[in-house]
C-alpha cells in the first residue's frame, strides 16, 4: 500500500496522471457495442476492448501495489444512464521488487450497460467514451483514447457473451468459508470441494482498509487457506468490519470462475 501511494504521487508530480501522452503500441483499444438486449431490457452494452502487447498488463479497479486503475468514462445524452463498469476476473502479476499488481494481459473487455429511455425512437445514439490506463512490464507507460460515435441501435456483437462469463458472480453459492485470526494474520478457510489450492483473493478498492501480505496454503482434506493482514490507510477511521473482495478459482472443467465475497473482520487490525 505504501508503494502504491508513492507510485501515484510520482505519477502526479511528473504530470503522468493527466495522461498527456497518447497510447503507444503496448495497448490497442477498440470501441465495441451490442444492442441485443435493447428490446428485452432497454439497455445496450458499450465498452472498450484492450489488446495488449505480450507480457504487458493494464490494471484492475484495485491496481495492487503499484499502477493506477484503468478508467472508462461515458458521455451520453440527457435521460440516458451509464451503469457501473463491468470488471472481468483479474489476474495477479508479481514484478521485480516483490511488487504485486492486479490486472489483465493479452486482452480484456471493460464495459457498461447503458439504459435507454423507452420513448427513444431514434436509430442512432451519439456517445463518447474516454479511457485512460497505465500499461506495465519492466517499465510503465500511460495511455489514453477517446471514441465518439453514433451507435447503430440494430447492431449485435457476441464478444460480450464471452466476457460476461468471466465476471464474478454476485455471491458465493458453492463453498463454505470462514475467517479466523492467527496472531497478526487472518486466515480465510475455504472448503474447496476437492478443487485443490487454486483460489486467489483480490481485494476491492477500499477507503479505509487494505488487505496485504496475501499467501496461500493447501491443507488437504478439501481445505484451502488464504492468509493475509489488514491495515488501515493513514488518516482514516474504520467504521466497518467488512472488506469486499473477489475470489477466483478453477473448476473441475478447468474453467476459471469467481464470486464476490465480503470478509468479516472482527478481531485484529494491524495499524500502519
Amino acid at each position: 500500500m505504501k508503494l502504491k501511494l508513492i507510485f501515484t504521487i510520482i505519477l502526479i508530480c511528473f504530470g503522468i496522471y493527466g495522461f498527456s501522452e497518447k497510447y503507444s503500441d503496448t495497448v490497442k483499444p477498440e470501441l465495441v457495442y451490442d444492442t441485443s438486449l435493447l428490446e428485452s431490457n432497454n439497455i445496450i452494452r458499450v465498452g472498450v476492448l484492450y489488446k495488449l502487447k505480450p507480457n504487458w498488463h493494464i490494471y484492475w479497479k484495485n491496481s495492487g501495489d503499484s499502477g493506477l486503475p484503468t478508467k472508462l468514462e461515458f458521455t451520453v445524452p440527457k435521460g440516458f444512464k451509464a451503469g457501473e463498469i463491468m470488471w472481468p476476473l483479474p489476474n495477479a502479476y508479481r514484478r521485480d521488487g516483490n511488487i504485486l499488481d492486479y490486472g489483465y494481459q493479452d486482452e480484456v473487455l471493460l464495459w457498461s450497460d447503458i439504459n435507454i429511455p423507452k420513448d427513444f425512437k431514434q436509430k442512432h445514439l451519439p456517445i463518447t467514451i474516454n479511457t485512460k490506463w497505465v500499461s506495465c512490464e519492466e517499465m510503465c507507460i500511460p495511455g489514453k483514447a477517446e471514441f465518439t460515435i453514433n451507435i447503430d441501435l440494430n447492431h449485435k456483437n457476441n464478444i460480450f457473451n464471452k466476457w460476461f462469463e468471466r465476471l464474478p458472480s454476485e455471491k458465493n453459492n458453492k463453498f463454505d468459508l470462514k475467517v479466523v485470526s492467527n496472531n497478526e494474520k487472518y486466515i480465510l478457510v475455504i472448503d474447496n470441494k476437492g478443487l485443490g489450492n487454486n483460489f486467489k483473493l483480490f481485494p476491492n478498492p477500499g477507503k479505509a482498509l487494505d488487505i496485504e501480505s496475501i499467501s496461500y496454503k493447501d491443507n488437504g482434506n478439501n481445505r484451502s487457506d488464504i492468509l493475509f493482514t489488514v491495515t488501515i490507510y493513514p488518516g482514516h477511521e474504520v467504521n466497518t468490519n467488512k472488506i469486499d473482495t473477489v475470489i477466483s478459482y478453477v473448476d473441475k472443467k478447468n474453467t476459471r470462475k469467481g464470486f464476490n465475497y465480503s470478509i468479516n473482520i472482527e478481531d485484529l487490525i494491524v495499524k500502519n
